[in-house]
């Protein structure tokens, strides 16, 4: 499991509040929004810049998904980290906080990244916590 790997591989001391966070660029930050949104009890918050938001609806991340997880789309919504936070609940405790770091003239936002359709769904969502920054 991830958290067995990340205790067995690095210093992390067991706490019953959650100590890490997780953070990346690119498809790395859309890893770190898919991780700690199937994962809000081991992560405190995930920062992404430039993530790609939503690849579901963007070419690359079409190409990818067909690639790694097959034809069925169906099943492609429970990797991607706009779906998952559309539908994100938090049972209890504080709102799981996320940093979106995204800069307004990257070539790649608008056809790729969709960080709109991201921060859209979880302005929408009373159990996260958003902090936005363009770059």
């Amino acid at each position: 499991s991830l958290s067995l790997s990340l205790y067995l591989c690095f210093t992390v001391s067991l706490s019953p509040t959650p100590i890490l966070s997780l953070s990346g660029h690119s498809m790395g930050g859309h890893g770190s929004l898919v991780i700690t949104l199937k994962n809000p009890d081991m992560f405190r918050c995930s920062t992404a810049f430039a993530p790609i938001s939503n690849p579901i609806n963007g070419p690359w991340g079409v190409k990818a998904f067909s690639n790694y997880l097959g034809e069925d789309r169906a099943s492609w919504a429970d990797w991607d980290s706009t779906e998952l936070v559309k539908n994100f609940k938090r049972d209890s405790g504080s709102p799981l906080n996320i940093l979106v770091c995204q800069g307004s003239v990257d070539k790649f936002l608008e056809k790729e990244l969709l960080t709109q359709n991201f921060v859209d769904a979880a302005k929408d969502n009373a159990g996260i916590k958003l902090g936005l920054i363009d770059l």
